[in-house]
């Protein structure tokens, strides 16, 4: 499967993906301020897939912006991980209330670069430079940057996807939960002897 295909999108457009049900904590008009930010012509496409996308506030911030050809808004969709797996990286711009985000982990582990923000559950996923890139929450001109310098630089982006699916193997995973969590409960027996 290949998103650009079913987007008639050209080979060597480089793909953003955003899934998510639209609320105000997933931070979607902060992405699209970034969309906005990014010089004209360049082939840089956002999918946003998800409930709501399409709502009022959105559809305002693409209207006046020289990007409504670039970003794709595809609404509810099963074949999710297939869409990611198709897409150069993820952009989580959450503002709060977020825990671990399942959809970055999903994207991490299929190699794809992880671009969040620096907000509590998001920031514990990424280490910035290494294994993706965190930027400042509400900030679409530090988004944008982020995104063109994965637009620029793909070899860092396939580079950063890869680390970020090593962050998970290595860090991530039930394996060290259960270690970790073993640890406090035995750091708590001594604290308590």
């Amino acid at each position: 499967y290949n998103i650009r295909k079913e987007l008639g999108l050209p080979s060597d457009a480089f793909l953003l993906i955003n899934v998510a049900n639209n609320r105000v904590m997933k931070g979607i008009p902060y992405l699209l301020e970034a969309m906005n930010l990014l010089p004209a012509g360049f082939p840089i496409h956002l999918i946003l897939i998800g409930k709501n996308m399409a709502n009022k506030t959105n559809l305002k911030i693409i209207d006046k912006g020289n990007k409504k050809n670039n970003i794709h808004l595809l609404d509810y969709r099963k074949d999710v991980l297939n869409c990611v797996a198709s897409c150069n990286a993820f952009v989580l711009p959450s503002i709060f209330g977020e825990s671990i985000t399942k959809s970055v982990i999903e994207a991490m582990c299929l190699e794809i670069a992880p671009v969040i923000s620096d907000i509590p559950g998001n920031k514990e996923l990424v280490i910035n430079n290494e294994s993706g890139i965190v930027v400042a929450s509400k900030n679409a001109k530090e988004l944008s940057e982020a995104i063109l310098k994965l637009y620029n630089n793909r070899a860092l982006c396939k580079e950063l996807g890869k680390n970020a699916k090593k962050r998970i193997v290595n860090h991530l995973n039930i394996a060290q939960t259960i270690l970790k969590t073993k640890k406090l409960y035995e750091d708590i027996k001594i604290k308590k002897v």
